[in-house]
């Protein structure tokens, strides 16, 4: 499936969904989104996925319950605009407020999350894609990216 962004123009709309049951499905599943998202087109997408995915992990216990697993949409829409969508069923994150504060921080906002660990995948995640929002209840985050034409 690599490649993907380059067969865009004959791409209507891609779509691929994902269940999480368990901590050893995971090194899997992050090779299959890397395929999909293609390396050298998408690492920071991937990167900005796998802040997300960590965070669903650390903010849940969705993985200790296996009729409860951890929800992952990855929409491309025409080559041009990738949405992805993480959700868990359990716990919460006010993950909007956090969004919010991250974004209203004068000077450089990595100087002065450097050391809270809380706050430097939200940094990343909200710097590499185009629109970040979560659910009211926190349990979900879509994450929107424009993509680029490439040149000739």
């Amino acid at each position: 499936m690599s490649g993907l962004f380059h067969q865009g123009a004959k791409l209507q709309t891609f779509i691929t969904r994902f269940k999480i049951y368990d901590k050893e499905q995971i090194p899997a599943f992050r090779e299959q989104v890397r395929e999909v998202l293609g390396e050298s087109d998408a690492g920071l997408l991937y990167v900005g996925f796998n802040e997300a995915l960590n965070n669903a992990i650390a903010h849940s216990q969705a993985l200790n319950n296996p009729v409860q697993p951890i929800l992952v949409k990855l929409v491309i829409i025409k080559g041009k605009i990738i949405i992805i969508r993480i959700k868990h069923q359990q716990g919460g994150f006010s993950g909007n407020q956090l969004l919010t504060a991250i974004r209203t921080i004068r000077g450089d906002p990595f100087e002065t999350v450097v050391d809270k660990e809380s706050q430097r995948g939200l940094l990343l995640i909200d710097a590499i894609f185009d629109k970040v929002c979560y659910s009211r209840n926190g349990r979900e985050i879509m994450m929107v990216k424009r993509l680029r034409e490439k040149a000739g």
